[in-house]
């Protein structure tokens, strides 16, 4: 571009100010490393990571903890086909408690809150019925 002798001036320091706000003056690396160390020697991270401990150490000790890890210890012996099957079959009941409750609600209810609960019992019910081919589509898909 042309510029007249007394706005090139201007117009370099608009450049060099405008590239200054992009380019970076720390290396991202280190600069994630220092705020690592800042984050590590702050009393929130001590305080949220003394609460995260004790809620570990609560969780293996607490009767849902122990009802959990036998119904995953449960839930990892079904074949995928049979996992599949429970979660579309979970889906469905959703979808019929979701319905059943919206029928005797004390409140109006608003028009077409009936969509999203029937829809959950059509997927889930196909995808109950047909849990087997999605299972093996599944399998054979490349990661």
């Amino acid at each position: 571009m042309k510029f007249t002798p007394r706005l090139r001036p201007s117009w370099l320091f608009a450049l060099g100010l405008a590239s200054s706000m992009t380019v970076p003056k720390v290396r991202p690396g280190s600069s994630d490393d220092d705020f690592e160390e800042v984050l590590r020697d702050s009393r929130m991270f001590a305080v949220c990571h003394g609460a995260s401990a004790a809620l570990r150490t609560a969780w293996r000790d607490a009767r849902v903890g122990a009802w959990y890890r036998r119904v995953s210890t449960c839930w990892t012996l079904l074949s995928r086909t049979e996992r599949l099957r429970a979660t579309f079959a979970s889906m469905a009941i959703g979808g019929v408690t979701a319905l059943v409750l919206r029928a005797v609600g004390p409140l109006p209810v608003a028009p077409l809150t009936w969509v999203l609960p029937v829809a959950a019992i059509l997927v889930g019910s196909i995808g109950s019925i047909a849990a087997g081919v999605v299972a093996r589509a599944v399998a054979e898909e490349p990661s």
